[in-house]
């Protein structure tokens, strides 16, 4: 006999439940993402070398909605790239990629790859100069003007970031990244890891030399006068980042993360950077390090400034215990706009009384 039918009382249990099972089924559908790779320029805070900002120019992702690219790309690219979400439970997540990046004084192909997600991988290879055959990219490519389909089947909870896998020295720098994430149930960052409250923190910067010598066509070329020239980058030897972002942003725009006394923050930490950056949330209780490149560690770690070499995640939970300001800063301080103090890799946490 069913008791749901039996005791009339336990017909709002059963019809309560409804919606959230309908929700959950609803959230299990696979994930699948239209991106279309182009430019657009990106105006950096105001300095006294440039009074109004300067203008750097970049690639980046866009989401598309018209699903099918029949309308070309409409959408503006950005930096990051848009989040990815794969919904709880589901582990495929597909990326439908064209490129959009023709007309350009420097265009090439373009991928997407994640890492930390298996995949089926097709690398491409060039051969140089001494005929010595090179990888130009990780997976296979997307020629300028033409789409193509990416598929991870391995998808589980946690934070990921991903990027173009294709001449990465170049695309990286000039905006091909962004971030993927799952949660692994409701307010579950990690299974047993509950949350309050997430965000989301991507570290990057820009090289604004570095960035117009690709868009020119000059990256690689060699200088006029044979001798090493910053306005002539051949490689990525000569990086020299003047501009420090978190998600997309340097201080004083950067958005600040707003929370209660005693909710917990599950922060998802990523670095787009080519250079190691070390976070810190200063003033609050330790950073509780929960995950790492999407793998939920055994063990979690007390940490009050977390260790991001270039390309790494990490998650973590924090508990505020008292209202505050709190400063999320890079400690190897990416605090500075061009020659400008107090700027950079820079925002902060407001913690409020309930």
């Amino acid at each position: 006999m069913n008791p749901m039918k039996k005791n009339p009382r336990n017909r709002g249990v059963r019809y309560a439940l409804l919606p959230l099972a309908m929700l959950i089924a609803g959230e299990a559908a696979a994930a699948e993402y239209w991106l279309c790779v182009g430019k657009f320029n990106k105006v950096m805070p105001p300095t006294a070398t440039y009074p109004t900002g300067e203008v750097v120019p970049m690639w980046g992702y866009a989401l598309e909605t018209d699903k099918d690219f029949s309308n070309g790309c409409n959408s503006t690219p950005k930096v990051p790239g848009p989040v990815l979400n794969v919904p709880v439970g589901d582990n495929t997540l597909t990326v439908h990629l064209h490129n959009n990046l023709v007309g350009l004084p420097y265009s090439e192909a373009v991928s997407i790859v994640i890492p930390g997600l298996v995949a089926t991988m097709a690398p491409e290879f060039v051969t140089d100069a001494q005929n010595r055959e090179r990888v130009n990219s990780l997976t296979n490519s997307v020629d300028p003007g033409t789409s193509g389909i990416y598929t991870w089947n391995s998808v589980k909870a946690g934070t990921y970031l991903y990027h173009s896998g294709t001449h990465p020295q170049v695309q990286v720098p000039m905006g091909l990244y962004g971030a993927v994430t799952q949660r692994f149930g409701y307010k579950l960052i990690y299974e047993g890891v509950g949350y309050d409250v997430v965000a989301t923190r991507i570290f990057s910067e820009v090289d604004p030399v570095y960035n117009k010598a690709i868009y020119n066509g000059r990256f690689g070329v060699p200088s006029p006068n044979g001798q090493p020239n910053p306005r002539y980058p051949s490689s990525a030897i000569g990086y020299q980042p003047r501009y420090f972002l978190i998600n997309g942003q340097a201080y004083p725009k950067t958005v600040p993360i707003n929370m209660l006394v005693g909710q917990r923050m599950a922060l998802r930490l990523l670095n787009a950077s080519l250079n190691t950056r070390v976070p810190v949330l200063q003033g609050t209780p330790y950073l509780s390090v929960v995950g790492e490149d999407g793998n939920k560690l055994a063990n979690p770690q007390q940490k009050y400034n977390v260790f991001l070499p270039a390309l790494k995640t990490m998650d973590a939970i924090v508990t505020p215990t008292a209202p505050g300001k709190f400063p999320l800063y890079d400690r190897r301080l990416g605090l500075t706009n061009h020659t400008a103090l107090g700027g950079g890799m820079l925002t902060y946490l407001n913690v409020t009384t309930p």
